[in-house]
């Protein structure tokens, strides 16, 4: 009878081991911020006017976005003006970061500021590029996450993105 035991020991030893050893995973990967690939794609900005009549007109003012993977790349006029990264949730809001800004896209938002806010010849500017050369209100403004609702709709033409009160027609995938 002692025997019995002592295998039987041996036997439920044998399997914690078994279980222990198989339910511990290195290889989980880290948690990476959730993005929609939905959102994928060139999207091209729709800007609308309303008529007198209530007719409404939409129309691009030269300005689009690629998203990819949480990467968002800014164009106007066909030049990258900002890129950085993006953020979804489950819920439908989108976190957008930007991280480096065109010298030609600061002057003309700091363009208030007069001629003191001019920038050297360097393409990009960073977060710590700008510490100390603009206000701290303006460097919260353009470096901090943006939270806003978004959703994706069909229409007769095409897929429309809409971000926060800002309207987007896919023009690729």
């Amino acid at each position: 009878m002692a025997s019995k035991r002592f295998w039987l020991r041996l036997l439920v030893m044998s399997l914690a081991f078994a279980m222990t050893a198989v339910g511990c995973n290195d290889d989980i990967p880290e948690s990476k911020p959730e993005t929609d690939p939905a959102l994928n794609g060139t999207w091209e900005t729709q800007k609308s006017y309303i008529y007198n009549n209530g007719d409404i007109s939409y129309y691009n003012d030269g300005s689009y976005i690629d998203l990819n993977n949480g990467e968002i790349n800014y164009y106007y006029d066909g030049k990258l003006y900002k890129y950085g990264n993006f953020t979804t949730t489950r819920e439908g809001t989108i976190t957008i970061t930007y991280t480096y800004y065109d010298r030609f896209f600061l002057e003309d938002y700091l363009s208030g500021y007069g001629t003191q806010w001019m920038f050297p010849l360097q393409d990009w500017y960073s977060r710590n590029d700008l510490k100390n050369k603009i206000p701290e209100n303006k460097l919260n403004e353009l470096f901090s996450p943006h939270t806003y609702t978004y959703f994706i709709t069909d229409s007769a033409e095409g897929e429309i993105l809409t971000i926060g009160e800002d309207s987007f027609k896919r023009i690729y995938f």
